[in-house]
């Protein structure tokens, strides 16, 4: 069994970028995202339940710390997220490319995750 040192931990936590959601002293939500190339991507939320008030709430925070990095869109894998909640947050399906993105540049951000634009859904210009 691997021991951890504190410096282990903010060296593994360093390689993700994490949103805490807090309610009064106690972690109600984790979200892990990446944000390059002006795209962000959701990789995971935690705890898991796609159709709850927290990930909703989640959903939009990130957003807004999207749209303050700069970013043009924000995607979630489909796995992540309810297509109700999706479209009711103003998230369209992966495989739609607005005009004003560059699609190769689309495709090869997700590929480096392991999703396709069809496995996605993305929120533009929040």
């Amino acid at each position: 069994m691997q021991e951890w040192r504190e410096e282990d931990l903010f060296r593994a936590l360093s390689r993700q970028t994490i949103l805490a959601g807090f309610n009064e002293d106690k972690i109600t939500a984790l979200a892990f995202w990446k944000a390059e190339l002006f795209l962000s991507l959701i990789q995971n939320i935690i705890p898991y339940a796609p159709q709850s008030e927290e990930v909703k709430h989640t959903l939009e925070v990130l957003a807004i710390i999207a749209h303050t990095h700069l970013c043009q869109t924000l995607y979630i894998s489909r796995e992540l997220i309810h297509p109700a909640t999706a479209k009711a947050l103003g998230y369209l399906p992966g495989d739609y490319f607005p005009p004003e993105l560059n699609t190769f540049a689309v495709t090869n951000f997700l590929r480096k995750y392991g999703l396709m634009p069809e496995e996605v859904f993305f929120k533009p210009n929040f």
